[in-house]
């Protein structure tokens, strides 16, 4: 693993945009290196990144790192080649699977940043090459590397389109001052979902007139998947797509969510428009006073400088769903494909360290070097929560929509056997389309 101080790149390169590496004329003696061209969509560039820093700043950061690391056996010096990084400017109507997969022809790319839905999509289609076919170079040490949640979500039918750069778990975000302020004790592993509920009540705030202050607790940022994992519970069965939200486990699961509103009162009734209220643009209470506990994938915003990290509260199990940004792929265009291979493998490894999360076991275990701004207790929690990790079923229209369905349902105050009726019904008509989406 390369020092802090490599991984900061001169001025002078980041405007230029252009390779170290590359000579200006030929030299003899040296062996010509493979030119690769690394294509990125500009929009597509989230890789969990701290506020203020561009996507494409820290692919360019990237780049220039693993240049200067010449003693890395996958960098340019070492690997033999040079890397040419172009960005896409996505148009203003987005852009289909179909249409990116163009643009990655007509540029011959050899390396792709891709999404979550764009590396499956791209994957059948024949754009990018399976990776497990590189596993004599490295004696398949990519599925030992990184953690299984990640993989999975980059991966089809055992085939794996793209290596993870970083890692979303789902966390607990907590107001350290406020819960001084009202003697709660600070968030640990110890807390299960008894401690949430009591201190939700005891943080969510109103005047003598029941108007609100602030609550409590938000936990529906990201749906409620960590509600049903952690009470052994599925919206969907995995192989028939079959609606399960009917089980006691789930019905129970989904219960506890809607008594967080409706009976306890420390949540707010709200669903897509939760993120709104979180940034305190909009809704009660005032502007600008979001709840005092937020789950919440890294980093949670400019306001999360007033909070503390933790895991979530457990259920019967932990579980924690998580999920990548981008990952990197190999074009099936390709010329060089086992120098590719080697190109993925050096620029995956040195993004670890620009990540606010990185998706690698190795740089995780090492998460507090990278992360000199989080506090121990901080660093286990985000540790643990990878160990935990679940990856969420983005390319499962059944369940995806089943679970957005149930969220908004019980928000509104449905009872529970009629939120799983209307879930399972649209579960059922994805069912009956195969419940995959594959644009």
């Amino acid at each position: 693993m390369i020092s802090r101080r490599a991984l900061v790149a001169s001025t002078a390169v980041l405007a230029a945009g252009c390779s170290m590496s590359r000579l200006p004329f030929p030299v003899p003696g040296l062996a010509k290196k493979a030119e690769l061209t690394w294509v990125s969509q500009s929009n597509q560039l989230g890789l969990n990144l701290p506020w203020g820093v561009s996507g494409e700043e820290l692919l360019h950061r990237a780049l220039v790192a693993l240049e200067e690391d010449t003693e890395n056996p996958y960098g340019p010096a070492q690997g033999g080649y040079n890397i040419t990084l172009r960005h896409l400017v996505p148009t203003d109507d987005g852009q289909t699977k179909d249409e990116f997969a163009a643009q990655i022809r007509e540029l011959k790319a050899d390396l792709v940043t891709v999404s979550l839905g764009e590396a499956v999509a791209l994957g059948e289609r024949g754009v990018l090459l399976p990776l497990e076919q590189f596993s004599n170079l490295d004696g398949g040490e990519i599925h030992r590397a990184y953690f299984p949640s990640l993989l999975e979500q980059f991966s089809d039918q055992g085939a794996l389109y793209a290596l993870p750069v970083d890692a979303g778990p789902l966390m607990l975000y907590y107001d350290s001052d406020y819960f001084e302020l009202e003697q709660v004790p600070p968030v640990d592993s110890s807390w299960d979902w008894n401690d949430l509920v009591e201190n939700a009540v005891k943080l969510t705030r109103r005047r003598d007139d029941g108007t609100l202050l602030r609550w409590g607790l938000a936990p529906h940022l990201f749906g409620i998947w960590w509600a049903l994992w952690q009470n052994e519970a599925e919206v969907v069965d995995s192989d028939t797509l079959r609606c399960r939200l009917q089980e006691p486990a789930a019905t129970q699961a989904l219960q506890f969510f809607s008594d967080l509103i409706h009976s306890h009162r420390v949540t707010p009734p709200l669903h897509r428009e939760i993120w709104d209220l979180i940034r305190g643009s909009v809704g009660s209470p005032p502007v600008g006073i979001p709840p005092a506990m937020v789950y919440s994938v890294p980093p949670l915003g400019p306001q999360s400088r007033h909070y503390h990290l933790a895991e979530l509260p457990r259920g019967k199990t932990q579980s924690v769903p998580v999920n990548p940004s981008i990952g990197i792929a190999i074009a099936a265009q390709t010329e060089s494909a086992e120098t590719a291979y080697l190109a993925l493998k050096g620029l995956v490894d040195i993004m670890q360290q620009f990540a606010i999360v990185p998706a690698g076991r190795e740089a995780a275990a090492n998460l507090g070097e990278i992360r000199s701004d989080l506090h121990p207790e901080e660093i286990g929690a985000i540790q643990r929560s990878l160990e935990a990790g679940r990856g969420l079923p983005w390319h499962t229209l059944a369940a995806m929509h089943a679970m957005d369905t149930a969220v908004g349902d019980l928000v509104r105050g449905d009872d529970v056997a009629t939120v799983v009726n209307h879930a399972c019904s649209l579960a059922r008509e994805y069912q009956q389309t195969g419940g995959q989406t594959r644009e």
